[in-house]
């Protein structure tokens, strides 16, 4: 594992189309995340496609320059997708994934909240609750289990 701090700048406006930056949206958007090993490696190996200029940035342009997030979708998410999963698929799309799958191991809504830099436990209950209505037949299951090992012979009668 391996954190790194997510974007600490984000474009908030574009002049001449350039992007200017301003601060995360909320303070829970300036954080860490921790990235899983494949990922780590590969992006180690980033450097090497993407030389480092000024400023480092994930997806730059052709001259290194920041990207604006319309270039950015034309030349590099558009293709991407395409050759992958196909369309429709949007970059809001990972993180809804991301969150789907964290809910399907099981993860704390409090680590699903901080993954996604959200500032309340609430906005992540109210953007991806639903999914967690999944887990009840296990977490019923798991009540059951339970309640033989504490009462040994216990059964509904």
């Amino acid at each position: 594992m391996l954190g790194v701090p997510s974007a600490s700048r984000r474009p908030s406006a574009e002049v001449k189309g350039h992007p200017a930056f301003g601060p995360p949206k909320t303070a829970a958007a300036g954080r860490t995340v921790n990235l899983f090993r494949t990922l780590v490696e590969a992006l180690a190996a980033h450097p090497a496609t993407y030389p480092p200029g000024p400023e480092v940035w994930s997806l730059p342009p052709p001259k290194g320059a920041p990207s604006v997030s319309g270039s950015v979708r034309r030349r590099t998410w558009d293709p991407a997708v395409a050759a992958s999963v196909g369309t429709p698929c949007r970059l809001q799309d990972l993180r809804r994934t991301h969150a789907a799958l964290l809910i399907d191991q099981g993860e704390h809504p409090n680590v699903i909240q901080a993954r996604l830099g959200h500032t309340s436990i609430s906005t992540a209950l109210d953007l991806c609750g639903r999914l967690f209505a999944a887990l009840d037949p296990a977490a019923a299951d798991g009540i059951g289990e339970e309640l033989h090992k504490q009462v040994p012979g216990w059964a509904w009668s």
